[in-house]
């Protein structure tokens, strides 16, 4: 409960295992980082999201993902603002999104060239 009271009075900002948990909830990410919305409903990513063209993000998979990015970016001596590591995290989360099952090798490979980037 600090922690949320912190966030909203400006004095810490959340981190991206929060905001994979709090997506996963259905909270706009966007919004809660940015403030900014889409126009109408077809605009929000949780509306298309909830579509049957675009396929729910898998909570579990992406913080996982955020974990060992994370992990890659603390031995690199990186701390990246939430923004960042939200958007990193989704673009190697897309990348990864039609292997059935993590392969975390693989992933810890693709990090390392994104955190040395």
């Amino acid at each position: 409960m600090r922690s949320q009271r912190n966030y909203e009075k400006g004095q810490r900002q959340p981190d991206a295992l929060y905001l994979a948990a709090v997506a996963a909830a259905g909270i706009d990410v966007l919004y809660v980082l940015t403030g900014l919305r889409g126009e109408s409903e077809s605009e929000n990513p949780m509306a298309l999201a909830k579509s049957a063209s675009v396929p729910l993000i898998d909570g579990e998979r992406l913080a996982r993902v955020v974990e060992l990015l994370e992990a890659f970016a603390a031995k690199a001596g990186k701390r990246w603002p939430a923004k960042r590591l939200v958007t990193v995290a989704a673009e190697v989360y897309n990348v990864l999104a039609d292997e059935p099952v993590l392969d975390e090798p693989k992933v810890e490979r693709i990090l390392k060239l994104v955190v040395n980037r």
